[in-house]
This record gives structure tokens, sequence and C-alpha cells, in this order.
């Protein structure tokens, strides 16, 4: 069973909707409905930036979002950044207690 909602969308994002629409072939409602759904379902990808068509990454999840398209595509000499990235946090949370 379904359950009925009604949205007081600002301007932009019903254009937004609208637009979504006409690009989908299918009602505002029922696009509303399927952005909804699967924002609920894994509201992690949206934020991420990682819902949508491609490319994907290693999941198979899409990546839309263009700088996390990138990540992965730099080498760097140094490889010590994963191994120190707690140590770095703090110097760097010490130094901006020191300054205040």
């Amino acid at each position: 069973m379904g359950h009925a909602i009604t949205l007081d969308l600002p301007e932009q994002a019903w254009l937004d909707l609208q637009r979504a629409s006409r690009d989908r072939k299918q009602a505002p409602e029922t696009v509303a409905q399927q952005i909804l759904t699967s924002m609920v379902a894994d509201p992690l990808a949206h934020l991420l930036g990682t819902a949508g068509s491609s490319p994907s990454d290693v999941t198979g999840s899409a990546i839309t979002d263009p700088v996390m398209q990138l990540a992965g595509c730099l080498s760097m000499s140094y490889s010590g950044i994963g191994d120190h990235h707690d140590e770095y946090i703090g110097e760097s949370l010490l130094t901006l207690s020191e300054d205040r």
C-alpha cells in the first residue's frame, strides 16, 4: 500500500522537476516519487554524488560528481597520506589551537 504526501516545492525545484519529467517523458509526480524513493533508500549515494547513470565506480554505482570522476587519476610518489591521516589532522588541530 502506498502513502500520499504533499510537497511545497520552491520555484526552482519545481522547474527542475518539470525539466526532468520532460526528459524522462513521465509525469512530475512519477519522477518525484522515483527521486524520493531512491534518496530514502540510499541517501549516502546522493550526498556523495554517486547516484545517476555513469561512469561507475568499482561497486557499480554511478558517479555524477565531476571531481569524484577524477579520483584515483593522479599518481603521487608519496604514499603516506592514508597511513598518517590521523597525525596530519591532529597536527593541524594543534596548530589551530595554538594560534588562538
